[in-house]
């Protein structure tokens, strides 16, 4: 991911790790355009790191490879079952038995609950005494787009760290242009059946997918602005002319309705993303719904 977006959150973290005064438990809140589930996973890889660089994870080392593979034993994620379901107390209950045992690597035990707000009331409880005294080296994050739907008592053992909503102009800035202007290109020859909507989804399902939702929010956003007011485009201050004109031929293909749809996918992805859901299922979906909402 692009930690140019984050990049005060991520100095305060490294900071925090570099001085040896990282908390035992940090609570990340903001709104659900903040990748903090991200920045968390990734804050988890240069903890667990075994050859930090300066304010990042080697990437080459035992531990970076056993991250990379989603097979690390010192990360632990607390999740629901499903997407919209509850985190029950018989998870929590398993999770501090293994935070009883030592690390595998002999380092740093991380969790990650995600999302935080899932943690019904017995399981909030439960994690009151581990949050306020964990064994051993343990640092648990704690992700949540409602701080306000977890308990006082959770929420006044974490320290937090607030995530801002991501700028349109900062994020277009920071996304690789060259992948921006071949996703346009890309979007338009849906719409001319110049490729289908599988070798789409299963091309763009390689890339991180928290930056690319995000993108074609964006798009499907500022293109629902120009079909309502096609003057909208003096304000898009974060796409290029030649990207202005490309997003005015797009959206000249749909009604204001059949994007308002593509931009509510988005959002729902977007909610769900962090429970390890098919994006490229999504993104086929998506493609089909894009190539079909025109108005020809």
């Amino acid at each position: 991911m692009n930690m140019a977006i984050h990049k005060k959150e991520w100095q305060l973290l490294t900071n925090l790790f570099a001085t040896n005064r990282l908390p035992h438990a940090l609570l990340f809140t903001g709104t659900i355009t903040a990748d903090k589930y991200n920045v968390a996973l990734k804050f988890a890889q240069y903890i667990l790191c075994q050859k930090p660089l300066t304010n990042n994870a080697c990437g080459d080392c035992k531990s970076c490879r056993l991250f990379t593979a989603k097979n690390h034993p010192d990360l632990l994620l607390l999740e629901p079952d499903a997407s919209g379901k509850q985190i029950k107390i018989d998870q929590v209950r398993a999770l501090i038995n293994i935070l009883t045992k030592t690390s595998h690597q002999s380092g740093y035990k991380i969790v990650i609950i995600n999302p935080a707000d899932a943690l019904n009331i017995a399981a909030s409880n439960a994690l009151l005494k581990t949050l306020e005294e964990p064994l051993g080296q343990t640092c648990i994050i704690l992700c949540s787009s409602n701080e306000n739907k977890l308990m006082e008592t959770v929420r006044s053992r974490c320290q937090k760290i607030r995530f801002s909503a991501q700028n349109a102009n900062n994020f277009i800035a920071q996304y690789d242009q060259i992948i921006l202007n071949e996703l346009l290109a890309d979007l338009d020859s849906l719409i001319k059946e110049e490729i289908t909507f599988v070798a789409f989804a299963k091309k763009y399902a390689k890339k991180d997918q928290i930056e690319l939702i995000n993108i074609l929010q964006i798009i499907c956003r500022d293109m629902l602005l120009l079909r309502l007011d096609p003057e909208a485009k003096k304000n898009f201050n974060h796409f290029s002319e030649e990207q202005i004109l490309q997003l005015t031929k797009l959206a000249n293909h749909f009604n204001p309705e059949k994007l308002i749809k593509l931009f509510d996918l988005l959002i729902e992805n977007k909610k769900s993303q962090e429970h390890n859901i098919n994006q490229e299922l999504f993104l086929t979906e998506f493609g089909l719904l894009f190539s079909r909402s025109t108005e020809c």
